[in-house]
């Protein structure tokens, strides 16, 4: 997965799945060596991230195979 493929993926995502999508990005930007507090998020991104980490606990996740089948049949994930 190349970040141009990642691009496209972002751009093939319905506008209702935009805030998910960022939120599911920011945890995956949080390092697991370096407590929370030393990071340097704003408020409001702390706020998504823990928003996030509820709704993955209650089970409000999309499974990455049915994003996929969502896509449009021409995507590639290749370059």
């Amino acid at each position: 997965m190349t970040r141009q493929s990642l691009y496209r993926l972002i751009d093939s995502l319905p506008e209702g799945e935009l805030q998910a999508a960022a939120r599911y990005l920011q945890f995956l930007s949080i390092t697991r060596d370096t407590p929370l507090e030393e990071e340097a998020f704003s408020e409001e991104e702390l706020t998504a991230m823990q928003e996030s980490w509820q709704e993955m606990e209650r089970g409000e996740v999309v499974a990455f195979e049915d994003v996929v089948q969502g896509l449009d049949p021409g995507f590639s994930f290749g370059s």
